[in-house]
C-alpha cells in the first residue's frame, strides 16, 4: 500500500474575491489504498507586524496573526478504495466579496492555500498544499472615480507656503494615466528647488502596532524644475506603473495610496499636499477610455480655480467682476465698493475690501486698537462692543455719533481688521480667497457695510461753531446747484466752468474754526507757483485782477499756481454768499492764467 500523490488544478488564476473558486483534486494511486475520505480545506491567513521585543539582547519581531476565511469540502470514494490509477474531485469554493488579495511586504503577509488530506486508516494520511492567488474583485465601467481638489488649508497664512492640487479621477488603474494641476501661493514663504510627483502606497495597521503608518510603494518624478510663479497652475500627466499593488482593506492592514505633490526646498525639507487615490488592477478594472468621459478634466486650481469661483460669487451677488483682475465691485449710492486679492500678505489679510466716498469732512478715524493707543485721545462711543475693539477719532463726537450710527457699528463689527477715515474705509480679510461661501459671506458683509455709510453724509450735523451758519451755506448751496458737504463745512461748484470750493479751515487737532479757504482751480496748470509782483502776473488783466483779489482778501494769505489760486480769510465766512465778488474774480484770474498759460521761473 502506497500513499497516493496529490495534484491540484484551477479552473481560473487568479481567482478574484466575490466569485467562485472551481477545480479539481487529482489522486494518482500505484496501488489499491483503502482510504476513509479525502478533506480539502481553503485557508486564508493574515499577519502583520506589531513591534519588537529584546530578550537576552537578541530583538524578536512580534506579529498579529489573523485567519482570513476557513472553507472546507469533504469527499468520499466508492468503496472507500483507491484502485490504481488517477481519480478527480471536483471543488468548488464561494468567496467572499470583502477578501482582500493575497499580498506580501516587509510588515504583512496575506495568503491563500488550499490543503489536501488523504485520510488512510492505520496509515499516515497523504496531504499536500498549494498556494492559491486571490485578486481583489472586478470592478464595473462605473468605478471611473470623481475629480479631486485638495489643498494644505483653508486660508492663506503669510509664513506658510499654501499648495492647491487637483486630479481628473480618484481612481487610477496600473498603468493608466493621471491628469492634474498643482499651484503654490505665497511662494516667499518657502525656497523652492523644484515641484515634484509621487504615487505613495502605505501599509496601515489596524492592529496596534509600533509601525502604524509605512510607506512601502513609491514611484516618483519631477515635473517642474526651479521656483513656481505665484498661484500660476503647473499642469501634468503621468502614468502610474502597470506593477503598481491595487488598494485593498484587510482585518488587520490596509494598502492606501497617495498621489504626493512636494514642494522641494533648496536647502532639504519641503512641503508636501496628499491627494488620497484608489489604485485598481489594469486587467480588472474598466478600460481608461471608458471609465472616465471624454469631457472629463482635472478641476482649475490657483488663479484659474480663483477665477472661476469668484465670478460666480459675483454673478449670484448680482456684482461687477472683472477677470483680468479679479475684482468684484459695485457702486452704492455715492459708495464704491472694491472686493480683490490682496497683493501681498500682511497680517495674514488676504482679500482687500475697499470702500470710496466723498469726504465727510469730519477728521474721522476709526482703527483697531493696539497697546499703544491707551496713551492717545479717542472719543467715548457708546458702544460697549465697539468700543472694546476700535479707537475712533473725530473732530467732534456728535459728527462721529452720527456716522457710526447703529448698523454701521454693527456692520464694522463683522469684518476684519477695518479702518475707516473721511474718505472710506478698508478691510483686510483672511476669509474669501479660498473658499466660495466664505467670499459670498464677505461680500454680503462689506455691502452691507457700504450701505450704512452710503447714508453718512446725510447724518453728519454742521460743526458746533458752525450750526448758527448753517441755513446760509445750504441756501448757498442750492442757489448755486454745488455740492455741499456739512461737516466741514465746504461747498464744491463751478462757476464759469471752472470748479472751485469753499471750505471753513481747522485748526490740527482742535475743534476750533482757523477761517475760511477759497479755492479756484487752474483749467491749464501752471509750471510753478507765481509770486504776487512777479512778471508773469504784472502784465494784461492779470495785474488788475490781483490787485482786486488782494483787495477782497485783505491781509489773507494768497496763492497762485501751479494746480489753483488758494486764497486763505482768516475769518469764517457767516454767509458763502458774501465771498461771490472775490469768488468771480479768482475764476475771471484763472481763466486768464490758463488762456495765457504764462511761464514761470527766472529763465523765462
Amino acid at each position: 500500500m502506497r500513499r497516493p500523490d496529490i495534484q491540484l488544478f484551477l479552473t481560473a488564476q487568479p481567482v478574484h474575491a466575490g466569485e467562485c473558486l472551481s477545480g479539481r483534486v487529482v489522486l494518482a494511486s500505484r496501488s489499491r489504498t483503502a482510504v476513509e475520505g479525502v478533506d480539502v480545506v481553503l485557508r486564508g491567513t493574515e499577519r502583520r507586524y506589531t513591534g519588537t521585543i529584546v530578550v537576552n539582547n537578541v530583538p524578536i519581531p512580534q506579529y498579529a496573526n489573523e485567519t482570513v476565511i476557513s472553507l472546507r469540502a469533504r469527499a468520499t470514494l466508492p468503496g472507500n478504495v483507491l484502485v490504481p490509477g488517477e481519480h478527480e474531485i471536483p471543488i468548488t469554493f464561494q468567496l467572499p466579496e470583502h477578501l482582500a488579495p493575497s499580498y506580501e511586504n516587509k510588515l504583512t503577509t496575506i495568503e491563500y492555500e488550499i490543503a489536501v488530506q488523504v485520510r488512510i486508516p492505520w496509515w499516515p494520511d497523504s496531504r499536500a498544499a498549494f498556494v492559491v492567488p486571490v485578486a481583489l474583485p472586478l470592478r464595473s465601467p462605473g468605478d471611473g472615480g470623481h475629480p479631486r481638489v485638495v489643498s494644505t488649508a483653508r486660508r492663506l497664512d503669510r509664513d506658510e507656503l499654501y499648495i492647491e492640487g487637483s486630479i481628473d479621477s480618484d481612481v487610477i488603474a496600473a498603468g493608466d494615466h493621471v491628469t492634474g494641476s498643482v499651484s503654490f501661493q505665497n511662494v516667499a514663504a518657502a525656497r523652492i528647488r523644484r515641484i515634484s510627483l509621487a504615487f505613495v502606497g502605505y501599509d496601515i495597521a489596524r492592529a496596534r502596532s509600533s509601525s502604524a503608518e509605512v510607506p512601502v510603494h513609491r514611484f516618483e518624478a519631477v515635473i517642474h524644475e526651479g521656483p513656481p510663479s505665484e498661484g500660476a497652475p503647473i499642469h501634468f500627466r503621468i502614468a502610474l506603473p502597470e506593477h503598481a499593488v491595487p488598494s485593498f482593506e484587510a482585518k488587520l492592514t490596509a494598502l492606501r495610496w497617495q498621489l504626493e505633490l512636494s514642494a522641494d526646498g533648496i536647502l532639504g525639507g519641503g512641503t508636501s499636499l496628499p491627494i488620497p487615490i484608489t489604485v485598481v488592477d489594469r486587467r480588472h478594472a474598466a478600460p481608461e477610455a471608458e471609465a472616465r468621459p471624454k469631457n472629463r478634466t482635472a478641476p482649475p486650481v490657483g488663479r484659474e480655480r480663483r477665477v472661476v469661483f469668484w465670478g460666480a460669487v459675483a454673478s449670484h451677488l448680482s456684482l461687477d467682476y472683472d477677470r483680468d483682475t479679479s475684482r468684484i465691485s459695485c457702486r452704492i449710492g455715492e459708495v464704491d465698493l472694491s472686493i480683490a486679492p490682496a497683493a501681498s500678505l500682511k497680517d495674514d489679510a488676504s482679500v482687500l475690501v475697499t470702500a470710496r466716498w466723498p469726504s465727510l469732512g469730519i477728521d474721522l478715524e476709526v482703527a483697531e486698537r493696539r497697546w499703544i493707543d491707551l496713551l492717545g485721545r479717542a472719543l467715548p462711543i457708546d458702544d460697549e462692543a465697539f468700543a472694546k475693539r476700535f479707537r475712533t477719532r473725530a473732530r467732534e463726537l456728535a459728527q462721529a455719533e452720527a456716522v457710526l450710527d447703529e448698523g454701521a457699528r454693527a456692520a464694522l463689527l463683522r469684518l476684519e481688521r477695518v479702518a475707516v477715515d473721511d474718505e472710506g474705509f478698508e478691510v483686510g480679510s483672511p476669509r474669501g480667497a479660498l473658499d466660495a461661501a466664505e467670499l459670498e459671506a464677505l461680500c454680503k458683509d462689506a455691502i452691507a457695510a457700504a450701505r450704512a455709510f452710503a447714508t453718512a453724509a446725510g447724518r453728519v450735523p454742521p460743526p458746533a461753531a458752525i450750526a448758527a451758519h448753517a441755513d446760509a451755506w445750504r441756501a448757498f448751496a442750492n442757489r448755486t446747484q454745488a455740492r455741499l458737504t456739512l461737516g466741514l463745512p465746504m461747498i464744491e461748484g463751478e462757476m464759469d466752468g471752472v470748479g472751485y470750493a469753499i471750505a471753513v479751515a481747522w485748526r490740527e487737532g482742535d475743534a476750533t474754526p482757523a477761517g475760511t479757504t477759497v479755492r479756484v482751480e487752474l483749467p491749464a496748470p501752471l509750471e510753478a507757483e507765481l509770486e504776487l509782483g512777479s512778471d508773469a502776473l504784472s502784465t494784461g488783466d492779470a495785474r488788475a485782477l490781483c490787485d482786486a483779489i488782494v483787495e477782497h482778501a485783505g491781509a489773507s494769505k494768497v496763492r497762485v499756481g501751479p494746480d489753483a489760486i488758494e486764497v486763505a480769510l482768516a475769518h469764517i465766512a457767516a454767509d458763502p454768499s458774501a465771498l461771490s465778488p472775490l469768488l468771480g474774480t479768482m475764476v475771471q484770474l484763472a481763466r486768464a492764467l490758463s488762456a495765457g498759460t504764462p511761464a514761470a521761473g527766472p529763465y523765462r
